[in-house]
């Protein structure tokens, strides 16, 4: 496991745990909060592209990362 890996995994631990705590203790968020999150999430899926200037063309590669 590499640690971008280890990251994304206790991200999604942390983040199924509040969402957890927060229904079962009947606790809301504040909408500035779920804002924040919104944001986040948006910048960490959004897809990346690369582009490579080659003798020739260029060449794009995109790394599209989905939303679980």
């Amino acid at each position: 496991m590499t640690k971008e890996q280890a990251k994304d995994q206790l991200i999604d631990l942390l983040y199924s745990q509040v969402v957890d705590l927060s229904m079962m203790s009947k606790i809301e968020l504040g909408d500035d909060v779920i804002q924040e999150i919104k944001k986040l999430k948006s910048i960490i899926h959004s897809p990346v592209v690369t582009v490579t200037n080659t003798e020739d063309n260029l060449r794009w590669d995109r790394d599209i990362r989905w939303e679980l």
